[in-house]
């Protein structure tokens, strides 16, 4: 190999591993939906819709909605999906991400990334929301139809949260016995509705 053409590799690999070490996907995979044919176990509401490639759903205004897989339960994993919101005015009010150690539908966890900037991490127990921890990241893409991969990878009651391969918060948890399942959550702004796009959902074992 020539020793210019070497250097080149190298520099090349040193921009892209870096990337790949922290992509979600490295650990063997559980369950996987492209929604092309989506998995029948998902939940279907008024305000949702799963296939076509995707899982869209459009909130009541003021009011979050989600889609769900009952069918999978899992403790330990590493779950992610790609997520795009087409349109909104008021980025600090509309939030997008992940469910997770669901029992049923007023018990879970929440990873929401907003266009702001902005995350949260909060527990619903029955008509009570928890907020664990809140903060920034330069990670989140901000602008309409900018698409980000949110994940969250989870191993006894410890779980830590990235956007986009970046690390931006761990956390301890309180993990259903047996395990839970998962899904998608989206939130609108107060008066509008917004539609939200989950695409690539994927639930792999944690490395």
């Amino acid at each position: 190999m020539k020793p210019h053409l070497a250097c080149l590799l190298v520099a090349v690999a040193t921009l892209v591993l870096p990337d790949l070490a922290h992509a979600c996907g490295n650990g063997a995979v559980e369950f996987a939906d492209d929604f092309k044919t989506p998995d029948p176990g998902w939940s279907h509401t008024t305000h949702g819709n799963v296939g076509s490639g995707a899982i869209t759903l459009t909130p009541a205004v003021n009011a979050g909605t989600s889609a769900a897989n009952d069918t999978y339960i899992f403790s330990d994993a590493d779950v992610c999906a790609q997520i795009k919101l087409s349109d909104f005015t008021k980025p600090e009010q509309v939030g997008g991400g992940l469910e997770f150690w669901i029992t049923d539908s007023s018990s879970y966890f929440t990873f929401i990334i907003h266009p702001s900037g902005a995350w949260n991490l909060q527990r619903q127990v029955g008509t009570r929301w928890i907020i664990i921890n809140t903060g920034n990241s330069d990670a989140i893409k901000k602008g309409a139809a900018a698409v980000n991969e949110v994940e969250v990878r989870l191993s006894g009651k410890t779980g830590t949260a990235y956007v986009n391969g970046t690390k931006v918060t761990t956390f301890n948890g309180q993990p259903p016995e047996g395990g839970g399942y998962f899904g998608v959550f989206a939130q609108p702004e107060n008066e509008r509705a917004n539609i939200w796009e989950f695409q690539d959902f994927k639930i792999l074992k944690p490395q």
